[in-house]
């Protein structure tokens, strides 16, 4: 049977509270070219995923994007963290920058709000252990229908009369 090298799949299972998402992708392709952009905690199984998807995939070009999504609170899970040291620096140096120039203005809160990391959002705690349990699993569950997808538009069309 004839087999496009086109195709997606997607997989959802769940991680420490928390959806994992995997989603792949195909596209022709001469050779086989694995493309996996994953969570900085995962980063460590990069090779793990691109073995595991060689293994079950011969052609194309596959793009593998993970993700694990936030659940919770109205901020949608993430946290905000204020970098004091940081906002200390900011200020001293901007009062430096005043009397240096001879600046009427004082720094005010919403100078100092807008500065970059000052407000920050946190990383997530992540237990990688328990992801790479689930991930093999994942991956399969999202190759299998990129894989049904590529049968079926390797099929010759219906040519009924």
């Amino acid at each position: 049977m004839i087999q496009s090298m086109t195709g997606y799949g997607r997989a959802e299972t769940v991680v420490e509270g928390r959806p994992l998402v995997v989603e792949i992708k195909s596209l022709n392709h001469r050779n086989l070219e694995v493309m996996a952009r994953v969570p900085p905690f995962l980063s460590f199984l990069e090779i793990d995923i691109k073995k595991r998807i060689s293994s079950r995939i011969s052609r194309g070009r596959v793009e593998i994007g993970i993700r694990v999504d936030s659940e919770g609170d109205a901020t949608g899970g993430e946290q905000l963290r204020i970098n004091i040291p940081l906002i200390r620096n900011y200020y001293t140096l901007l009062n430096q920058v005043r009397e240096e120039l001879g600046l009427a203005d004082r720094v005010t809160l919403d100078m100092i709000a807008g500065l970059r990391k000052g407000i920050d959002l946190a990383e997530a705690d992540h237990e990688p252990a328990k992801a790479r349990d689930t991930l093999p699993a994942a991956l399969d569950a999202a190759t299998d229908p990129l894989r049904a997808t590529q049968e079926r538009e390797g099929e010759p069309p219906n040519r009924d009369p």
